[in-house]
């Protein structure tokens, strides 16, 4: 088969949607030829980690777009990305007229709320997995400070007028199937589509990240480790405060947090006088996340939405039992036999809660190996990237005949 992939977020060397972008389409050119329309900043990243590791392309072409406007570095990239889209649809109709496409599939970005140019194409279209619909609990909002507050209203009504918009009625109407992260996403999707509607989370994992570490607890401090991006709704406040709690009731606990963004500086006033037991580390290299799992015996994540959640996947694959709100992603990636889900609350019930968590594990070594083993098992029995790929081609196989089309 041929297919054209749109993946505006594809970097190899990078998690998140750059990653799931990368390995669906690794996994889809196992199989098939893949046409990959992609932005011209991942150009280099590409050719440096086809060449590093020896990926055979015989069944890849790239097409690398560079994103308009971006001398105008203040110009929000979704603006860009839009744009960016018209471009892209021009070099997908290229490619259709000088060969026999399949379908074409939309990957990243993953969202299902800013429109895509991909359904004025004449072939079937597959959309996502997408998210874009999950939102920060009722019961958390009035926390934060008022211009998080502004940017989530101005979220959550663009959440709501996205189902108005011609470009996205349009997209769900000519989609052969819809694939989204969770069922808030769902919710946005109009209900006359929901036949064609598969919940499925997009994160994965390569078979090669999955390796338990041979041993835990053993080390004297207790190590609870936080990873992503540094932004308001991904929740580090609340695990700070609630390492905090059990530091000072004198708890042998500590707290790494890697990654970057704006809230850096508000978390470093945060930890002031906890600077030996909290580390805020910064950016850490994608490859070299899984020697920081691997030295800790916990991973946390406070995230108040979010669509999928990659961190949790990479961490449950070195044996790292998990504790997590849950809401949207988290919320679909684990089970009670593998993390401690904490409900959404009212916020010092909620750091009290994750608090009770982490000690909870701590303390108890039966509860702890339990999960441990049980999410290794569980990612490596669901969110193998190979074997999601499977899935998702069997669903579009039948999607497109169940629409009247050939067999593929």
């Amino acid at each position: 088969m041929n297919i054209i992939f749109s993946c505006y977020a594809c970097n190899p060397y990078m998690g998140s949607e750059d990653g799931v972008g990368w390995n669906y389409i690794l996994a889809a050119a196992k199989k098939h030829f893949v046409h990959v329309i992609t932005r011209g900043s991942n150009r280099d990243y590409i050719s440096r980690y086809i060449k590093e590791y020896n990926i055979c392309t015989k069944n890849m072409r790239f097409y690398y777009i560079q994103r308009p406007l971006d001398k105008f570095m203040l110009m929000p990239g979704r603006i860009k990305y839009l744009i960016w889209q018209d471009r892209a649809l021009l070099t997908a109709r290229r490619i259709a007229a000088g060969s026999r496409i399949d379908y074409v599939h939309h990957i990243t970005w993953a969202t299902c709320v800013l429109p895509i140019k991909m359904y004025k194409l004449d072939i079937p279209l597959i959309l996502g997995p997408v998210g874009g619909g999950e939102r920060i609990p009722d019961c958390i909002r009035p926390r934060l400070n008022p211009a998080d507050r502004f940017v989530e209203m101005i979220r959550v009504g663009l959440q709501k007028a996205s189902r108005h918009f011609a470009a996205n009625k349009k997209t769900f109407e000519k989609a052969s199937l819809i694939l989204v992260t969770t069922e808030e996403t769902k919710s946005l999707i109009p209900g006359q589509y929901g036949y064609k509607t598969v919940i499925m989370p997009a994160v994965g994992v390569n078979t090669g990240d999955i390796s338990g570490a041979a041993s835990r607890i053993q080390h004297g401090d207790f190590r609870v480790i936080m990873a992503g991006r540094l932004l308001y709704w991904k929740g580090f406040d609340i695990g700070i405060r609630a390492v905090k709690r059990l530091i000072d009731a004198g708890e042998d606990v500590s707290l790494a947090i890697i990654g970057g963004g704006i809230k850096y500086k508000s978390l470093q006033r945060l930890i002031r006088g906890y600077e030996d037991r909290i580390n805020l580390m910064g950016y850490v290299p994608h490859d070299e996340m899984t020697k920081l799992y691997d030295r800790s015996d916990i991973l946390l994540n406070c995230t108040l939405h979010d669509s999928g959640c990659t961190v949790i996947l990479e961490a449950m694959g070195r044996g790292l039992p998990v504790i997590c709100i849950d809401t949207g992603g988290p919320g679909i990636l684990t089970t009670s036999d593998c993390a401690i889900k904490v409900k959404p609350d009212r916020y010092e019930l909620l750091v009290d809660k994750i608090a009770e968590a982490i000690l909870s594990l701590k303390n108890n070594e039966e509860l702890y190996n339990r999960l441990s083993g049980n999410a290794l098992h569980r990612v490596a029995s669901e969110f193998v990237y190979d074997d999601k790929y499977n899935c998702i081609e069997r669903l579009i196989n039948n999607a497109i005949q169940a629409a009247g089309c050939v067999s593929l």
